[in-house]
């Protein structure tokens, strides 16, 4: 975890928050208003800021600090709930050669990300002072959630519901998939009218829809499709069931293009273990690495079975109904979407992308 700690004209990013740094802190100026500190947590996670405290009051009781300690931390340091977003692809190993040959030295440490970026602060505005920078892409508000609901839903969810069933169809970065006809309409429509009316159709949830598509289709950015795969059990939980639920709220029917991303979630886990590897296999019998947690992989892994005798209808079925996956819920309760899944998973293994 890192953060950015923030107090008076200084602003340090650390790697980790030390409690004894704290309290050597708080004794040496005391509690008192001028002894204020801003602490921006910045983990992808839920309310990372009401976490991080936790964790910080939790070994307070347990060394058995100062009670003034924690009235200090509770009065005067503010931790944020923060929430950040930029797409970042990490070391360009494609292209080193050409990036070190034009700045002249070599760099192991060299990562690649977009120019958009988005900085979201929970907190009072008096400690706006702290953190005295002023930019349309830094927001300070009384309430992160709004901000983290769309992100999550529209630029994560997209990334998510398309790359898996792009993947099974032959691309290897959102570019490429960007790039097709046929998926670029999938990305529209599947915002227009499924992502976004969960969002009411927010003006701010369109924009940032917008900036989205312009966002996928930088250029300069190799955001491989298999390293947006990883965990998607977690993922296709957090960022898409949530909209397929309020879309069945709001039309009591079950939307069909999240359906279809669905189906081809679950193909995507299709494997076998291969030398003590899960491996899937895409178009032209490419091979691929399955990476997920060991109980995800082990409970597809046992669906080899119905995969190799046809029996789609069952394994759609053991899917569907596993709560763990789900966030407690049973999929097969809702009205046709079972039967839509398993027609999808039918379809992708004999036509793939001709169904889209």
């Amino acid at each position: 975890m890192s953060y950015i700690v923030g107090f008076g004209e200084i602003m340090l990013r650390l790697s980790s928050i030390d409690n004894e740094r704290l309290y050597e802190r708080f004794k040496t100026i005391g509690n008192k208003e001028k002894a204020k500190l801003l602490i921006m947590p910045l983990e992808l996670i839920d309310d990372n800021g009401d976490k991080l405290k936790e964790i910080i009051l939790k070994y307070i009781e347990l060394w058995k600090l100062d009670s003034e300690f924690i009235d200090w931390i509770n009065n005067f340091v503010c931790i944020a709930n923060t929430l950040v977003d930029r797409i970042v692809t990490g070391y360009p190993k494609d292209e080193i050669n050409k990036f070190e040959e034009k700045l002249g030295y070599e760099d192991k440490f060299m990562t690649v990300a977009e120019p958009f970026y988005l900085f979201v602060i929970e907190a009072k505005t008096e400690f706006k002072k702290f953190f005295p920078i002023e930019n349309d892409n830094i927001i300070w508000t009384n309430d992160v959630k709004p901000y983290k609901k769309m992100k999550v839903r529209i630029l994560n969810g997209i990334h998510t519901s398309v790359s898996l069933p792009a993947y099974l169809c032959g691309f290897d970065i959102v570019l490429d998939f960007m790039k097709d006809n046929i998926f670029r309409e999938y990305v529209k429509r599947l915002l227009q009218d499924e992502i976004l009316l969960t969002l009411e159709y927010n003006k701010d949830a369109i924009n940032f829809a917008n900036n989205v598509i312009e966002r996928f289709e930088n250029p300069y950015l190799k955001h491989y499709l298999l390293d947006i795969s990883l965990n998607s059990c977690s993922k296709f939980a957090a960022r898409c069931l949530p909209t397929i639920l309020d879309y069945i709220k709001i039309k009591n029917e079950y939307p069909k293009l999240l359906s279809f991303s669905l189906a081809s979630f679950i193909r995507f886990y299709k494997g076998e273990f291969v030398n003590g590897d899960f491996i899937g296999e895409r178009e032209s019998k490419e091979k691929y690495k399955i990476r997920d947690t060991k109980e995800n992989i082990n409970f597809f892994s046992l669906l080899n079975f119905e995969w190799n005798s046809g029996n789609i209808e069952s394994l759609t079925h053991k899917i569907l109904s596993k709560k763990e996956l789900w966030n407690s819920f049973n999929l097969t309760e809702i009205k046709y979407l079972e039967e839509n899944v398993f027609k999808n998973i039918c379809k992708i293994e004999k036509y793939k992308k001709s169904i889209i």
